[in-house]
């Protein structure tokens, strides 16, 4: 019987193209495989510095991605009110060419008040309130790992989805680590992460409202300053205080190192994780309304805003001429025009820089 050597060498020529054409589907599949991989958030590990506690069963209570937090140092430096005093100076001007009916500039290396306008009437205080919750929130903290503890974030009546103010938009019963509540709550003005931080340290609201006061009075020496809620409702006018002790409150928070770090993060540079979603970037409010607006000399640093119906649009902020002094801002009471951004850059302006 005659051999076919073509035949064969066809079916071995078939045989390596099928061998060949599984070699490249498998190396597809690992590339896309690889790929997704990569794309996925860090496995969850608990970064250094941080204290980690276990259950009975060994399983780790507390973690959170590696290397995704900045260092939370030190959060229990603030001391006292030793440099956070704002003193009336008697070159004081009228400040006459602003919209804001209350407003007060101020050297921080003194502590000395260059210009006031109504420095100290009652004003409402709108979400400006959030750096007194930030405060309070730093002083319950007891230990890091708290840092990295998860809270849910609740929803219903007073929970920040219902509220006519700033969400962080997490989702209904998402789970959120505290440093992050912490950061949206300055960067984003987030209702839902006052109103989480309240619960999740003070026990309830009323309780965590309760502990802002005694900081303010007690520890502050804030005598023209009340807080009913966390969040910065008005609530008939009875959450307010004066420019110049939301002056002292913001200097007070400066003075905690994660408060500053907080305080102080341009938008797109830290971002946060949740249950439902890979990551988001915080906006900073203050510093994307104030980087494109005309402040002189000065560089604007951080700072707080807040507004609503009855306090109209208010700011306090901070900035560095480029000799590297500081000063501070806060303008309250622009009804009118409704732009406290541009408000205290005309003060940094027209009256600093």
């Amino acid at each position: 019987m005659q051999y076919n050597f073509d035949q064969t060498r066809r079916n071995e020529e078939r045989q390596m193209h099928i061998f060949i054409a599984i070699i490249l589907a498998l190396l597809t599949v690992m590339t896309v495989i690889t790929v997704i991989i990569i794309c996925l958030p860090a496995p969850p590990s608990v970064p250094a510095g941080a204290e980690v506690t276990t259950d009975p069963s060994g399983d780790t209570e507390t973690q959170t991605p590696s290397g995704r937090f900045p260092s939370v140092g030190n959060f229990k430096n603030a001391s006292g009110m030793t440099g956070c005093e704002i003193y009336s100076s008697d070159a004081a001007d009228p400040m006459s060419g602003i919209n804001s009916k209350n407003a007060i500039v101020v050297d921080m290396g003194t502590g000395v008040a260059l210009y006031a306008k109504g420095a100290d009437e009652r004003v409402q205080i709108a979400s400006m309130t959030k750096v007194m919750t930030l405060i309070t929130a730093l002083e319950l903290i007891e230990t890091n790992n708290d840092m990295y503890r998860l809270v849910k974030i609740k929803t219903g009546e007073g929970y920040g989805h219902d509220l006519n103010g700033y969400q962080t938009a997490f989702d209904p019963d998402e789970e959120v680590y505290v440093i992050d509540l912490l950061y949206s709550l300055i960067l984003q003005s987030g209702c839902d992460s006052a109103l989480a931080l309240a619960e999740t340290f003070g026990g309830s609201e009323q309780a965590f409202v309760a502990k802002m006061n005694e900081i303010a009075t007690k520890k502050m020496g804030l005598t023209s300053t009340k807080f009913t809620n966390c969040y910065g409702a008005d609530d008939g006018g009875e959450n307010y205080s004066t420019v110049r002790e939301v002056g002292e409150i913001f200097l007070y928070a400066l003075k905690n190192e994660l408060a500053y770090k907080i305080i102080t993060t341009p938008s797109d540079t830290y971002k946060y994780y949740g249950t439902y979603r890979k990551f988001m970037y915080c906006q900073s409010f203050v510093l994307d309304g104030m980087k494109k607006r005309d402040t002189g000399d000065v560089k604007i640093l951080g700072g707080k805003s807040g507004n609503d119906d009855l306090a109209g649009y208010c700011l306090v902020s901070f900035g560095e001429t480029s000799d590297g002094h500081r000063y501070l801002v806060c303008a309250a009471g622009d009804v009118k025009n409704k732009n406290s951004y541009e408000d205290s850059a005309n003060i940094y302006k027209n009256y600093i820089g």
